[in-house]
C-alpha cells in the first residue's frame, strides 16, 4: 500500500485518489478518521477542505457570470458598501478578489488576537471601514482569505440566498455529491475526519488538534470526501460544471495591471516546473485536515490527497503518487 509509507493504520491517515483520463481511478485509504472512536477513513469520509474550498467559490462566481447576473469586472463596492473610498487609484473588482490583487489584508491575520466567537461575517464587514489596504488594487498579488470571504457575500447578495444554499443547489446536488457540504452546522458530523498532530520524538505521540471554529465561508468551510471529489473533478475538467470558456479563464495565469503574470487563476493555484509540466489545483490546511487537490498537465492526471494528520506532507505525497502512476 502506498500510504503505508506515510501513515500508520491505527493513527490519523489519509484518503488518496488518482484519476487518469480513460482509466478507472486508483483509490487508497489508510488510518482512522476518529482515532479514539476507532472509525476508519473510507472513500466517503468527509474532510475539511480548508482553503481548497476557494475552488467552489470561484466556480459559483463563474456560474453567476454565465447567468449574466454579475461580471467579474464589476466593482465590489457595488455589492459591499464598506469598501467605498478605500482605494485611491481604481475600485477593487471581483476579478481582484478572485486573483488576490485587491490589496485587502487577511482577516485571519487581523483577527488572530480576536476570540474565535467574534470572527464572524458581521465582524469583518463592520471592520472593513477601519482597514487600510496593503497595496493599491491590481499592483500586487498577495494571498488573502478576505478576498474569498467577500466573494461569498457577493454570491449571497446576487443569488438572493445564502452562499451555502447556492453552492448546494448549483454545485453539489446536481452532481449527487452526498458527502459534500458547507459548514459543520449543515451536517450531522457523523464520520467527519477529526484532526490530529503527530508530535513524533521517536515515539508516536498523537494528540487531537486544537479546534478553531469560525463562521466564515468562501475562503474555507467546504467539506468533501474522496469519492465526491473524484466525481467533482471529472465534471469540472470536462467543462460540465462551468462552461469550457469559464474553465479556461479559471485556469489562466493572473496578471497585475502592469501586465506582470503570477501563478494563480480563479480559485486555482498554478505551478510550473522546468520540464514544462503544470499543476493546477489548490491546497488547504486547517485544524482538522491538510489537503492537496489538483491535476498535472498536460497528461491530465488528477491526484487528491486528504489527510487528518494536520502536518502531513500532502504535496510530497501528491507528487510521489503521480510519478508512480
Amino acid at each position: 500500500m502506498f500510504l503505508s509509507n506515510y501513515f500508520d493504520s491505527q493513527g490519523p491517515g489519509a484518503a488518496l485518489g488518482i484519476a487518469v483520463p480513460g482509466e478507472a481511478p486508483v483509490v487508497e485509504c489508510l488510518g482512522m478518521a476518529d482515532v479514539h472512536g476507532h472509525l476508519p477513513i473510507t472513500p466517503d469520509t468527509p474532510f475539511d477542505l480548508a482553503s481548497a474550498s476557494k475552488l467552489f467559490t470561484a466556480a459559483a462566481v463563474m456560474l453567476l457570470a454565465e447567468d449574466r447576473r454579475l461580471s467579474i469586472d464589476d466593482p465590489v463596492e457595488g455589492f459591499i458598501p464598506g469598501l467605498r473610498g478605500m482605494s485611491h487609484s481604481r475600485p477593487i473588482t471581483l476579478q481582484d478578489l478572485l486573483w488576490h490583487t485587491s490589496g485587502l489584508p487577511d482577516y485571519l491575520e487581523l483577527g488572530r488576537h480576536t476570540p474565535e466567537s467574534k470572527v464572524t461575517p458581521s465582524w469583518i464587514l463592520g471592520e472593513l471601514g477601519n482597514w487600510t489596504l496593503n497595496s493599491e488594487p491590481g499592483t500586487v498579488h498577495d494571498y488573502s482569505n478576505t478576498n474569498y470571504f467577500l466573494l461569498s457575500q457577493v454570491i449571497g447578495t446576487v443569488a438572493k440566498e445564502s452562499y451555502q444554499d447556492f453552492v448546494k443547489a448549483r454545485l453539489l446536488e446536481p452532481l449527487g455529491l452526498e458527502n459534500t457540504f458547507v459548514g459543520k452546522d449543515n451536517h450531522d458530523n457523523k464520520g467527519v475526519a477529526k484532526g490530529y498532530q503527530d508530535f513524533g520524538y521517536g515515539v508516536a505521540k498523537i494528540q487531537p488538534s486544537e479546534a478553531f471554529d469560525i463562521s466564515t465561508f468562501g475562503d474555507g468551510g467546504v467539506f468533501s470526501s474522496l469519492n465526491d471529489l473524484l466525481k467533482w473533478f471529472t465534471f469540472l475538467w470536462s467543462g460540465k460544471i462551468v462552461s469550457p470558456e469559464s474553465l479556461d479563464r479559471m485556469r489562466s495565469m493572473g496578471h497585475l495591471d502592469s501586465g506582470e503574470e503570477f501563478e494563480y487563476g480563479f480559485g486555482l493555484q498554478l505551478e510550473s516546473d522546468k520540464n514544462g509540466e503544470t499543476w493546477c489545483g489548490h491546497g488547504g490546511s486547517w485544524t482538522d485536515s491538510t489537503v492537496m487537490l489538483g491535476q498535472y498537465m498536460p497528461e491530465g492526471c488528477t491526484v487528491i490527497v486528504l489527510s487528518n494528520e494536520v502536518m502531513a506532507p500532502v504535496e510530497r505525497i501528491s507528487k510521489h503518487a503521480r510519478r508512480i502512476v
